[in-house]
């Protein structure tokens, strides 16, 4: 309580309600723990042993990580060009063997072509497609 802060008369007051009521008189011990706590904290004290242990502790896991990391990253410094390198040579092999293949039609290419130009003669002379067919190939024309 902050007994210095208060006159005798409310003083005296507050501590009979301490005394007749639990839940605040529990309420009050808790405000004083938690002050005292601020006001007084205590340093926590190690042995010299237990510091030394951390320490040793610290710096084994800082090597450990350390060591896998190096390890990580000059195995990616040198393996990022070699996969730049293999996928480059991949691709030009990959082109020459596609530049190998000669390049006739296959039969369902050649039929899909068929049916599309027996299709386009099959248009109605005088049908908004022939007259959209005809403005293409006067465009054509002209432009050229």
């Amino acid at each position: 309580m902050a007994e210095n802060h208060l006159d005798k008369k409310t003083h005296q007051k507050l501590r009979e309600h301490l005394e007749q009521c639990e839940r605040c008189a529990s309420l009050s011990r808790s405000f004083s723990r938690a002050w005292q706590a601020v006001f007084f904290k205590e340093e926590p004290c190690f042995s010299p042993a237990s510091l030394v242990n951390l320490m040793r502790m610290v710096t084994a896991y800082d090597k450990r990580s350390s060591r896998w990391q190096e390890i990580f990253y000059s195995a990616w410094r040198f393996l990022r060009p070699s996969l730049i390198t293999v996928l480059l040579l991949a691709g030009i092999f990959a082109g020459h063997q596609l530049g190998k293949i000669s390049p006739e039609r296959s039969r369902s290419e050649g039929s899909f072509a068929r049916r599309l130009l027996a299709t386009l003669e099959d248009i109605p002379k005088g049908s908004l497609a022939d007259f959209y067919i005809s403005q293409q190939i006067l465009e054509k024309e002209k432009s050229k």
